[in-house]
């Protein structure tokens, strides 16, 4: 399935100052093992970012940090700039997260593979998990063309993409 730049998300709290937070020393290019899959039901400690360094660079990574029972997972979901406006992450929020479990020492590392909420999935990887991100590379922003309409035609001044003057 090719991901989309609608499935972006917003972040309802507040996020860590740029550059990472006190969860910032998590490497976020832990692989994905399928043999190490689960699912689990669990709320939302917190919403953060952090520094995600990868061959092209570095970006921003979304992280959760959960909590299921008495234990807390930190959950790597994706680069910010995958994701959107599609689910919405807050504080208190009831997920079910399918995902690769690391430790870290004592730390639980989940490597999300989808997040459901309310009914909606948000997919990340592939069952193999490979990240969806890997093949659409970062979203462009787009710039605002000015009046109504889809672009098409003799930019936006009406006509039908006619020449001017017929």
């Amino acid at each position: 399935m090719v991901m989309t730049a609608a499935f972006k998300i917003i972040l309802m709290t507040s996020l860590a100052a740029k550059g990472g937070s006190a969860d910032s020393g998590i490497d976020l290019n832990i692989a994905y093992n399928p043999r190490s899959a689960t699912v689990i039901q669990c709320t939302i400690d917190k919403v953060f970012t952090t520094d995600w360094r990868h061959d092209e660079g570095s970006s921003e990574g979304l992280c959760l940090k959960v909590k299921r029972g008495r234990k807390f997972y930190t959950v790597i979901v994706a680069p910010l700039w995958h994701v959107g406006s599609y689910m919405n992450f807050k504080s208190g929020d009831t997920v079910t997260i399918s995902g690769s479990l690391r430790m870290d020492g004592k730390k639980r590392i989940l490597v999300a593979r989808w997040i459901k909420k309310k009914g909606r999935t948000l997919h990340l990887r592939t069952i193999a998990g490979v990240p969806h991100w890997e093949s659409i590379g970062p979203v462009p922003k787009r710039r605002s063309r000015g009046g109504k309409g889809r672009g098409r035609g003799s930019g936006g001044k009406g006509g039908g993409g006619r020449p001017s003057g017929m």
